[in-house]
């Protein structure tokens, strides 16, 4: 396993990724996207503890961010410190800045919040196989 911080949050909490083999087609799990979904986050952390307490040879890279959003974690909010959708903050063709509900906030420009900026520059950097 090798651990590396991707980033930081407004707040300086550090965007962790734990990865996993270095052979076959990549595969990236991501949690915690909404801090209040926890759901996503308990199951990227249970894969997580069975890669770490496997002994085999992996035939895939799998890479884990546990927490993308790790401030909306712990504040128990779908959105992050800034208040920020996460979701809706990537930058898509059809990104804009209009929303009905706070917590719906795509935020000041398309990608402009350091969750995002860490992931895409992961995503740009790897090819991924499949993004869970």
């Amino acid at each position: 396993m090798r651990t590396h911080i991707l980033g930081q949050t407004r707040m300086g909490l550090p965007i962790i990724a734990h990865e996993f083999g270095d052979n076959g087609p990549e595969i990236l799990i991501i949690g915690g996207v909404h801090g209040n979904e926890i759901e996503g986050v308990a199951a990227a952390r249970f894969i997580l503890a069975r890669l770490i307490s496997e002994t085999y040879e992996y035939q895939l890279r799998i890479t884990i961010i546990p927490e993308l959003n790790p401030e909306g974690v712990l504040m128990k909010t779908r959105s992050n410190s800034a208040g920020v959708d996460l979701n809706r903050n990537l930058p898509t063709k059809d990104w804009t800045p209009e929303f009905t509900e706070p917590k719906y906030n795509p935020g000041p420009s398309p990608g402009s919040e350091p969750e995002n900026q860490a992931l895409m520059k992961i995503l740009q950097s790897r090819k991924f196989a499949s993004i869970i």
